[in-house]
């Protein structure tokens, strides 16, 4: 993904999402695709790791009498993720532009459950915790982007939400980066149907320069150049990103408790205000009769 030759360098592979990635309604996916770019052209593998196992990719291309190298990873799990990603160009004759990516997202099939309001606008609001730092020297830049959406029409080829009520929110990193971060505008959803949840990092650098701070749509708020000099650069956040927090609230912004959740890969996010289904719910009851039997057990032994 890194949403289409990013965007059109910047032209990057949803192309290749086409057919494999969104799962099947009630299904969640995570995955990492790594890849290099040179002109505009995907020129190394995108490789491609399932539900938390990490992958890597390191490659090396001549381009117009100079070398273009980078070296890759990333690890994806539904609520936490890992990417890196680091480059190094050597002087060219000619000018070029440059890509290396590390992206890792998931992608989970989520129902907000409450009866008053089933069938009405609700609004979500993202935080997420981010580790991460960017280095950067000559003619190279580097960024960590975290993209988001809620979505109950995804488009399969573009990874752009169809929906009338969806949003897509993006935010770049260019410095040394630790703390809860906040997207700035929430999330539209309809209480009581499922919608993805589409979450992604993506550690770049390469030869652009980043525009847009905050960005809504599925631009990443970056502009390509082409370039005759060296550099070299890196942005590593493979020590971690995690969504920390997700607030309901009603349409008038009125914060909603007592709801529950479902998730299609069946993790539990940290939804404020949530209550556990029923089943799970019971589970705890059980599990909490046990616990207050053994201790009253244990109170009558000698």
């Amino acid at each position: 993904m890194l949403r289409a030759s990013l965007i059109a360098f910047l032209a990057f592979s949803m192309f290749l999402r086409a057919d494999s990635l969104l799962p099947p309604m009630n299904v969640g996916i995570a995955q990492v695709e790594l890849s290099t770019f040179t002109n505009g052209l995907v020129v190394n593998q995108v490789n491609q790791e399932m539900n938390g196992s990490p992958a890597t990719l390191t490659a090396s291309q001549s381009i117009s009498g100079g070398t273009f190298s980078g070296s890759m990873f990333g690890q994806a799990e539904f609520g936490v993720l890992k990417a890196s990603s680091s480059s190094m160009l050597t002087g060219t004759t000619s000018p070029v532009n440059t890509l290396a990516a590390g992206s890792a997202f998931f992608n989970d099939v989520v129902t907000v459950e409450y009866a008053p309001l089933n069938g009405d606008l609700g609004l979500m609001q993202l935080s997420y915790n981010l580790n991460g730092t960017t280095t950067q020297s000559g003619s190279l830049a580097s960024v960590l982007n975290v993209y988001a959406f809620a979505c109950s029409d995804v488009n399969l080829i573009s990874y752009a939400c169809n929906d009338p009520i969806g949003i897509a929110e993006n935010m770049n990193f260019q410095s040394a980066t630790s703390g809860v971060f906040t997207f700035p505008d929430v999330f539209d959803f309809r209480f009581g149907q499922p919608f993805d949840l589409f979450f992604e990092l993506s550690a770049v650098n390469g030869t652009f320069t980043v525009q847009n701070i905050f960005n809504v749509g599925s631009l990443l708020g970056l502009s390509s150049y082409y370039t005759t000099l060296p550099g070299s650069t890196r942005a590593d956040a493979s020590n971690t990103l995690a969504i920390s927090n997700i607030s309901i609230f009603d349409s008038q912004m009125d914060p909603v408790a007592g709801y529950t959740v479902t998730t299609g890969s069946g993790t539990s996010y940290p939804f404020v205000g949530a209550v556990p289904e029923p089943s799970t719910f019971s589970l705890l009851l059980l599990g909490a009769g046990l616990l207050m039997g053994r201790k009253v057990v244990s109170f009558f032994k000698t």
